[in-house]
């Protein structure tokens, strides 16, 4: 009998520290997709601040708001995740997005003889460091080679907060 009630405790002890295990894990979980959400968030902020930072002449007219995310460092199921927030965004301002490149419209025959997207603009992303509570990148805001304004930005959280600046402000326009 003592060894029936040995080996039922013994199981009993296994079966709380597998619970107490998943436990963690599910809270490894939660907290990893946490960050993902508030880096993506991050992303995004990005985006709204320099296409509010860009000239009108960058987006007056357009139909399209091409992002490039080649140089991106997001992962695969970042990278998706940030795009279902920027469609939202470009539905905000009645923008078609379009994920490409400048080259890539260039292949396509989407620019005009001067190299201009005539019918949207582009934000292009060149991620140097993503880390869970620091990520810097460049990003640019144009319509054509020579046009645009680029920004090397970091954000950063702090207290739970993400706070993001600029700095290096380009602005390249010809008339």
């Amino acid at each position: 009998m003592k060894k029936k009630t040995l080996i039922l405790l013994i199981a009993g002890i296994l079966m709380l520290l597998s619970a107490s295990s998943c436990a963690g894990s599910e809270k490894r979980a939660n907290q990893k997709e946490l960050e993902k959400i508030e880096i993506i968030s991050a992303y995004s902020t990005i985006v709204k601040d320099i296409y509010g930072r860009g000239s009108p002449k960058f987006t007056a007219g357009s139909d399209f708001c091409v992002v490039d995310l080649t140089e991106s460092k997001l992962s695969e199921a970042d990278q998706e995740e940030l795009i279902k927030k920027l469609k939202s965004f470009c539905e905000g301002y009645e923008y078609t997005l379009l994920l490409d490149t400048y080259d890539g419209l260039k292949e396509k025959g989407l620019l005009d003889e001067d190299g201009e997207y005539r019918e949207g603009f582009i934000i292009s992303f060149k991620d140097k460091k993503i880390k869970k509570e620091k990520i810097t990148t460049t990003v640019s805001l144009y319509y054509d080679m020579v046009d645009r304004l680029e920004l090397d930005y970091t954000a950063y959280k702090k207290d739970g907060i993400w706070t993001i600046s600029a700095d290096n402000y380009a602005v390249a326009e010809q008339d």
